[in-house]
């Protein structure tokens, strides 16, 4: 089997580098958060466990809309709002199961066009984003995240 000339552009994943960076700043002493693989270093707290439960126990159990739930789009529209003083509609409001990366690469693919100038941040972007070809041909610069600060 032959693989798409846009694999060799796969690279490395970013997020395995800073995990490494995290685990010297641990062995030295310094008190480190564990978030570089979306995935924290302690237990999911008690109290997420028990409404998740609950949210089984009561039917919660197959695919919701893709936008999101509806009263939890509205409950963020409202908390934006009113954190921000603007008015934000809960039609403006999408709740995506995806991560960052995920969600950046399908919010691009959505608003620009083939040929725009965009610039892609790309420490701790996932690599199989870069993959995709319509997120890849509005590339204009790959902007290191060190180069932000």
């Amino acid at each position: 089997m032959k693989l798409a000339k846009r694999m060799s552009n796969l690279g490395t994943e970013t997020a395995f580098e800073v995990l490494v960076k995290a685990n010297a700043l641990a062995a030295t002493g310094v008190d480190v958060v564990h978030l570089e693989l979306g995935e924290p270093d302690f237990d999911t707290p008690g109290h997420i466990i028990d409404a998740a439960k609950e949210a089984l126990d009561g039917g919660f159990t197959h695919y919701g809309p893709a936008a999101g739930l509806p009263d939890v789009r509205a409950r963020i529209a409202e908390h934006t709002s009113e954190a921000r003083g603007i008015t934000v509609s809960p039609d403006n409001v999408i709740v995506t199961p995806h991560s960052a990366g995920t969600s950046a690469a399908s919010t691009a693919a959505g608003l620009t066009q083939i040929g725009d100038e965009t610039a892609r941040i790309l420490r701790g972007t996932w690599p199989m984003s870069l993959v995709n070809p319509e997120v890849r041909a509005k590339l204009a610069a790959r902007v290191p995240a060190s180069n932000l600060t």
